[in-house]
């Protein structure tokens, strides 16, 4: 999801993907200004939100993992990673709940069944499933 934050400073920040890379883009604009590559490895699925004045991403990389990280920090964790060939993610939402930011995603297990779940993304390991049920991708809508 391409987005564009305002920043403290009076400045906008744009957050897409292009081409397997994750850019930054800041505004003003000057002439010759190129975007900031943050990442090469994105395969897809690049979600982000703004959490406690930081911006948050999370995206799956061309191994089908899924990476969490912040535009504050330099670096960014892997923290899901397929079991097998089949297994996969999908559906990623970063959002606050209760006060927390939460991350929200689908994944799609062996015999054809998805499950949502739900977890802290610093602590991913102890997501919690939400649903379990058909072969057809959950549709979730935000309000």
């Amino acid at each position: 999801m391409n987005t564009v934050y305002d920043l403290s400073d009076g400045r906008k920040v744009m957050l897409y993907m292009e081409n397997n890379r994750i850019l930054l883009l800041f505004t003003p604009l000057r002439p010759g200004q190129m975007p900031a590559v943050r990442h090469n490895d994105c395969l897809g699925r690049l979600y982000s939100a703004a959490w406690h004045g930081r911006i948050y991403y999370v995206y799956e990389n061309l191994s089908h993992q899924i990476v969490f990280g912040c535009l504050d920090d330099d670096g960014a964790a892997v923290i899901l990673s397929p079991l097998s060939e089949r297994q996969m993610y999908e559906g990623l939402v970063l959002r606050e709940t209760g006060g927390q930011l939460c991350l929200y995603y689908q994944q799609c297990c062996e015999p054809g069944e998805r499950r949502l779940y739900v977890a802290d993304p610093w602590h991913a390991e102890r997501a919690v499933c939400l649903w379990s049920g058909t072969k057809e991708p959950v549709d979730v809508r935000w309000y």
